[in-house]
């Protein structure tokens, strides 16, 4: 590996290592709003909030090399900020994009954690 790569890699990884549990918070709190989604007990600002974390977390994914993570943040971003109400079907659709926000950050944990690129 280069010295300029392998000094971009301990930078990302010293990076994520500082801010990882922001980012588990935010994941922690999208599944927690959806929750509340479902069962129509989600106040306005909680929701608003929580469409504010998906949006940082689409950002902060993608950045880290998974586009895939970014696109599922994307969409519950885009959700969280709809007004609309979610049937059964979209509660489901939308645990899914979360459980795969919550396998992304461990496959980059592990990645940063070892030296290697997400």
């Amino acid at each position: 590996m280069s010295a300029p790569k392998n000094q971009l890699v301990i930078g990302l990884a010293t990076i994520w290592c500082r801010h990882q549990h922001l980012v588990e918070e935010r994941v922690a709190r999208i599944a927690e709003a959806l929750r509340l989604l479902s069962i129509n007990q989600l106040p306005a600002d909680a929701r608003q909030q929580a469409g504010e974390d998906a949006h940082k977390l689409a950002g902060n994914l993608g950045t880290f090399g998974h586009p895939t993570a970014s696109d599922h943040a994307r969409a519950l971003e885009l959700k969280l900020l709809s007004p609309d109400k979610l049937d059964l079907a979209e509660i489901d659709k939308f645990n899914r994009h979360t459980k795969e926000l919550q396998i992304a950050i461990q496959e980059i944990t592990a990645a940063m954690t070892t030296g290697g690129a997400p």
